[in-house]
């Protein structure tokens, strides 16, 4: 009997089809695997570090060193990927006879075709071979497939990096993505993050003779609606982040919260509600690297408030003004 160049009288019911295309994508895992893994590592790495704040200590000479080699190792990784062959209809026959051994092979034996169409004998005896190896290839099953990493990987460094991943993650918080940025700058000069800090205050009139409300980022201490004497002038001062980058506040209310008035001092210039303070001076005469920015508003009616920073909601309170009434 020949080897014909196709394979002829494959019984293509769905079942088997099916079965042969995920021998096929198993096949594609067992190849891609080995080879996708060192790419995804390295920038995993990377991450990991930056998230843990090993880049905050370094100059920008030190961080475009270390950015420009972790690209030239996934450049040198992406090698492999130029030598990828994707699994052919043979292999996928290959793959599924041997899921069965005590079938003898059932697909390779429909890949044949009969050396002698003349005999009726060997006709009719190849009819009945090619009957029960059909029945035999719907038995066959799809196998999972075996990348071998423990073979490209064998200290199980994958283990490790999804470790610092998880580890950095955590030690970042809401910075993760700050952090990150700064290790792809290449740059700016070292200014390790400052953690960023709220303070919310609500000031009632001085007439009232009632002290300063202050807020806390999570909510107000007191259980329910902050009440406040109307003509309260909200404040809600933002510091921290990197010099020469103010924290950036948004504040999202209704009409209950009115533009506050401006300072004496203020009035004979053009001040915004929302203003940076001039950064503070350290022991050492030089000014901090952290930055302020300042919103107030004045309380006049009952509103919900929103306090935002860099798209991020770090507060929200209900606020409640005490009608101002003749005493």
């Amino acid at each position: 009997m020949g080897r014909a160049k196709q394979t002829t009288g494959l019984p293509l019911s769905g079942t088997l089809v099916w079965r042969a295309r995920a021998t096929w994508f198993a096949l594609l895992v067992e190849r891609l695997a080995p080879r996708v893994l060192p790419l995804l590592l390295i920038p995993a790495i990377f991450i990991a570090l930056a998230w843990l704040g090993l880049f905050e200590w370094l100059e920008a000479p030190l961080r475009a060193g270390l950015g420009l080699m972790a690209l030239a190792a996934l450049a040198w990784s992406a090698r492999p990927l130029l030598r990828l062959r994707l699994p052919t209809a043979e292999e996928v026959a290959r793959r599924l006879d041997a899921s069965k051994p005590e079938a003898h092979r059932p697909l390779e034996t429909l890949a044949d075709h009969n050396a002698a169409p003349a005999d009726p004998i060997a006709s009719a005896l190849w009819r009945e071979h090619s009957r029960r190896a059909e029945k035999a290839a719907l038995a066959l099953e799809a196998q999972a497939g075996d990348a071998r990493l423990r073979i490209a990987d064998p200290f199980a460094l994958r283990a490790l990096v999804a470790m610092g991943l998880l580890a950095g993650a955590f030690v970042a918080g809401d910075y993760r993505t700050d952090r990150l940025a700064f290790a792809l700058d290449w740059s700016s000069a070292r200014t390790p993050l400052t953690p960023p800090r709220v303070d919310i205050w609500l000031d009632p009139p001085a007439y009232t003779g009632r002290p300063p409300i202050f807020l806390t980022q999570e909510g107000s201490a007191v259980e329910g609606p902050i009440r406040a004497p109307a003509g309260s002038i909200l404040s809600v001062r933002a510091s921290g982040g990197r010099e020469g980058k103010p924290a950036a506040l948004v504040l999202e209310h209704g009409a209950g919260l009115g533009p506050a008035p401006e300072p004496p001092k203020a009035q004979e210039g053009k001040t915004p509600a929302s203003r940076p303070i001039a950064s503070s001076q350290n022991s050492s005469g030089s000014p901090s690297s952290s930055s302020m920015t300042l919103e107030q508003r004045r309380l006049g009616a009952d509103v919900d408030l929103v306090v935002r920073r860099e798209r991020r909601e770090i507060a929200r309170f209900a606020l409640k003004a005490i009608p101002d009434i003749a005493p």
